[in-house]
């Protein structure tokens, strides 16, 4: 009998996506832990909305669009101490492009976007690079954020 083949996993096109930043807005709440599932006497919340338009790819060029960044003190604390997690994580956030819809919705150590919004207030960052799978059925997982003052779309 012969050997059943397995299957092999496809592999997925990567893309980058980048985005000129031509504003933002902060958003920060802290509060008592209400939430009974929560660990901590304390909640915090940091998010940073960025505004402006997609260079590339040809998908999504010329695409207005406003993206959200959520602050995580699990992943700085994953950053520090190198905790192996019991499932890893996929992508650090998720795009989606459907029709006139578009979104996006990442997170980052909480530090690391405390910093951002430095860079940003002294007009410092200019442009995103978002990383990850090609869009498929208008979704893609982002792999990896790289902010810049310029990016240069023919470059990519």
């Amino acid at each position: 009998m012969p050997k059943a083949r397995r299957k092999r996993k496809e592999i997925t096109p990567h893309e980058s996506y980048i985005f000129r930043i031509e504003d933002w807005e902060p958003s920060y709440s802290f509060s008592l832990n209400t939430f009974r599932l929560s660990r901590g006497s304390y909640s915090e919340h940091l998010r940073v909305t960025l505004h402006g338009v997609f260079l590339a790819p040809k998908k999504a060029q010329d695409r207005r669009a406003s993206l959200t960044i959520l602050a995580s003190r699990d992943e700085a604390k994953a950053l520090e101490d190198s905790v192996e997690y019991a499932k890893p994580p996929l992508a650090v956030g998720s795009l989606t492009i459907r029709g006139a819809y578009t979104e996006y919705l990442g997170s980052m150590p909480f530090d690391a976007l405390l910093g951002l919004t430095q860079w940003l207030s002294a007009g410092k960052i200019k442009m995103l690079d978002l990383y990850g799978d090609a869009l498929y059925r208008g979704k893609a997982l982002i792999r990896s954020m790289r902010f810049a003052r310029d990016i240069d779309p023919e470059d990519w």
